[in-house]
């Protein structure tokens, strides 16, 4: 599993499953990130400000070992790192369903 997010700012990057990859769409480059915190697979990602967040479905220690209902949402830093926002999804995202921000309509 792939998560893959393009941003015109920051090119394209691919998480697979610990393994980060940063494609730079403006020079046509390829390079090796710092890994994810954890395995990742089936999520989603969603444009956040000059970033994204990256919402996987399942997370682990390795493939062995998945939480198939997590609801964790991670933001991309600028330094190659993420953050875990403070933040959670009333379900988990491993249907791949794609995110969008909306105006708080409480």
């Amino acid at each position: 599993m792939h998560l893959i997010h393009k941003n015109a700012n920051k090119g394209v990057v691919n998480i697979s499953p610990k393994k980060v990859e940063i494609y730079n769409i403006a020079n046509n480059t390829l390079r090796e990130g710092i890994d994810a915190p954890l395995f990742w697979t089936h999520g989603m990602t969603t444009q956040y400000m000059d970033s994204f967040l990256v919402s996987p479905g399942y997370t682990g220690d390795d493939c062995c070992s998945l939480n198939r209902n997590n609801k964790d949402i991670y933001r991309y830093n600028d330094d190659g790192t993420f953050t875990l926002m403070p933040g959670k999804h009333p379900i988990s995202p491993h249907y791949n369903t794609g995110g969008m921000w909306v105006d708080d309509l409480c």
